[in-house]
C-alpha cells in the first residue's frame, strides 16, 4: 500500500489516527509521572515536614538553653542568680520535650547517625 495511491481523506485520517495515537502515549507516560511526583509530595508532607518541624523546636529550645547559660555566667546580684537556676531548669525541661517530639520522627540511615551523635 502506498500513501501516493490514497485519497486526501484517508491520508488526512492516518495522520489524525497517527497524532491521537502519539498523543494518549504522552498522556499515559505523564500520568505515570505525575503519580511519582504525588508520592514524592505525599513522602515530603506525611515524613520530613513534621521531623523539620520538630527540629526546628529542638534548635530554638537549645538556643533558648544556651542563653539562659551564658546569662548564668554574667556577674548579678543572688536572687537573679537562682531566678536564672529556675529558668535552666525550666529551659532543659523544654528541650528535653522538644527532643521527646523529635526522636519518633527520626529517618534511619544518615538522619538517625546525625541524631545519635547528638545524643552523644
Amino acid at each position: 500500500m502506498n500513501l501516493h495511491n490514497l485519497r486526501i481523506g484517508a491520508k488526512l485520517a492516518l495522520a489524525f489516527s497517527i497524532t491521537t495515537l502519539i498523543t494518549v502515549a504522552l498522556a499515559w507516560m505523564a500520568w505515570g509521572q505525575m503519580l511519582r511526583i504525588n508520592a514524592s509530595a505525599e513522602d515530603l508532607a506525611t515524613n520530613w515536614l513534621p521531623s523539620i518541624e520538630a527540629i526546628g523546636n529542638v534548635r530554638i529550645a537549645a538556643n533558648r538553653l544556651r542563653r539562659t547559660e551564658s546569662e548564668a555566667f554574667l556577674p548579678t546580684d543572688q536572687s537573679n542568680l537562682n531566678k536564672l537556676k529556675e529558668e535552666l531548669k525550666v529551659r532543659r525541661q523544654q528541650l528535653a520535650e522538644a527532643e521527646a517530639v523529635y526522636a519518633p520522627l527520626v529517618n534511619p540511615g544518615e538522619e538517625r547517625k546525625g541524631y545519635e551523635a547528638y545524643q552523644a
